[in-house]
């Protein structure tokens, strides 16, 4: 899923196959059957002081919601 994107394109966050928390879950919604388009996805960050605080999607994510028509709900 992420092959695609330029490198330039990529965050950090995806020297690992599936780093964010949003391309996991596109990829699990589409091997599960369930298109995606039209949704709305929110991550958030996790434990310190910005617990809880959402967090919009890296430039590599960024992508992947347009391309399955995602809106980034934390924008």
């Amino acid at each position: 899923m992420l092959d695609d994107i330029p490198l330039e394109k990529r965050s950090a966050y995806h020297q690992e196959l599936y780093g964010c928390a949003e391309a996991r879950a596109i990829s699990e919604a589409l091997y599960a059957g369930v298109n995606p388009k039209g949704s709305v996805m929110v991550a958030a960050k996790v434990g310190g002081k910005k617990h809880r605080t959402l967090k919009p999607a890296c430039d590599s994510c960024e992508i992947l919601l347009e391309r399955f028509g995602i809106i980034d709900g934390a924008r």
